[in-house]
């Protein structure tokens, strides 16, 4: 097989798994090609020959842009979330909370998801701390 008819039958066969990646919702990939009238075996021989040639040229791409064994780095500028803080030790985005109760020296923090099993507990162990 000749070049020229190779891509022209590789360009076709990438339209038609395309086409059955996309089937409705629900619908089995042996329905839509039955209804199609497309045999199953030419379907997945030709999905392999489409997935193999992306691979190919995904590969061969990377390999020309960046030589192996050469590590690369990227800055990747870092936006909180909004409603969130960064804890101090560990740079991990925190929530802020929804509600803070201070007496003293003791501060109690409580967010939405808060049970409120948990939110009794906590405040009759903090009435008598102290």
């Amino acid at each position: 097989m000749d070049n020229i008819t190779h891509e022209v039958r590789l360009a076709h066969w990438a339209e038609i798994v395309k086409q059955c990646q996309n089937r409705p919702e629900g619908m089995s990939a042996s329905t839509w090609l039955k209804q199609n009238g497309i045999a199953i075996k030419n379907y997945y021989y030709w999905q392999r020959r489409v997935r193999n040639e992306v691979f190919d040229q995904v590969t061969s791409v990377a390999t020309v842009d960046s030589p192996k064994n050469e590590m690369t780095f990227a800055e990747v500028p870092a936006e909180l979330i909004p409603g969130t803080t960064v804890d101090a030790e560990d740079m991990n985005p925190v929530p802020l909370p929804d509600a803070i109760i201070k007496t003293g020296r003791m501060e109690i923090q409580i967010h939405n998801s808060l049970s409120p099993i948990l939110l009794k507990s906590i405040m009759e162990v903090a009435v008598h701390a102290r």
